[in-house]
C-alpha cells in the first residue's frame, strides 16, 4: 500500500488556488490580522511610553520627595474627593502649620508652595491660564528644577528675604513669551506687577 505525499510545490499551488478562489475571504482575513497586530503594537507602544513618562516625572522629583496637601483630596476608595461639600471649602497651610512641620520632622527640608492659574505678559505675547508656583529659594534644588548652564539661575535667599520681583520661567513658556530674544533679564507682567526673569528652568 502506497501513501501519497504531496510535494512542497503542490502544497504551494493548492494554497494559491484556494486564495484566488476566495479572494474576498482572504482579503478580510488578512485585514483582520493586520488590524489586530497593529492594535497590539500601538497599545504596547502607548503603554511603554506612558510608563516611561511617569517614571521620568518621579525621577525628576527625586526618590525622597513627598508632597503634602491640606484637606482631604482623596475619598475612601482612593479616587479624588469630588463631593459637592468640598467645593465650598478652601483649605490651606498657614505659616504656623509650616513651623509645626519643621519642628515635628527634623533633618528634612520643609518647602512651602502655593499654586494658581494666572495671565502673564511680555512685550511679545500674552499667555493666559498659566500655572504659577510661589515658593522658596530651596525649591529649585529640592525639586530638580534648577536652570541649566547658560539659562540663568534660581532666585536666592537674599532675593526672597527682600521680596525681590524675580521669576523663573519654564522653557516652553519662555520660548512663547520671547520667541526671538533671550528672556534673561527681561520683564514680564504678572497680576499687574513687573517681574524680572532670572532663569529658565527645564
Amino acid at each position: 500500500m502506497f501513501r501519497l505525499k504531496p510535494s512542497l510545490d503542490d502544497l504551494i499551488k493548492s494554497s494559491l488556488r484556494s486564495i484566488w478562489k476566495n479572494k474576498s475571504r482572504t482579503i478580510l482575513t488578512s485585514l483582520g490580522i493586520i488590524i489586530g497586530v497593529t492594535s497590539v503594537i500601538l497599545l504596547t507602544s502607548i503603554g511603554n511610553g506612558l510608563q516611561s513618562y511617569i517614571t521620568d516625572q518621579f525621577d525628576a522629583l527625586g526618590a525622597n520627595t513627598v508632597f503634602v496637601a491640606p484637606g482631604k483630596i482623596f475619598n475612601d476608595k482612593g479616587g479624588f474627593n469630588n463631593s459637592p461639600s468640598n467645593r465650598f471649602v478652601i483649605t490651606s497651610f498657614s505659616l504656623d502649620d509650616i513651623s509645626t512641620l519643621k519642628r515635628a520632622i527634623r533633618q528634612t527640608e520643609i518647602i512651602p508652595m502655593a499654586m494658581a492659574n494666572i495671565e502673564i505678559k511680555s512685550t511679545k505675547a500674552t499667555k493666559s491660564d498659566m500655572s504659577f508656583v510661589g515658593t522658596t529659594y530651596q525649591f529649585g534644588s529640592a525639586a530638580n528644577r534648577l536652570p541649566e548652564a547658560n539659562n540663568g539661575r534660581w532666585f536666592t535667599e537674599e532675593e526672597q528675604a527682600k521680596k525681590s520681583p524675580v521669576v523663573v520661567l519654564g522653557y516652553t513658556l519662555a520660548s512663547e513669551l520671547f520667541p526671538t530674544t533671550n528672556p534673561l533679564g527681561k520683564q514680564v507682567i504678572i497680576k499687574g506687577k513687573n517681574m524680572r526673569v532670572v532663569g529658565v528652568a527645564k
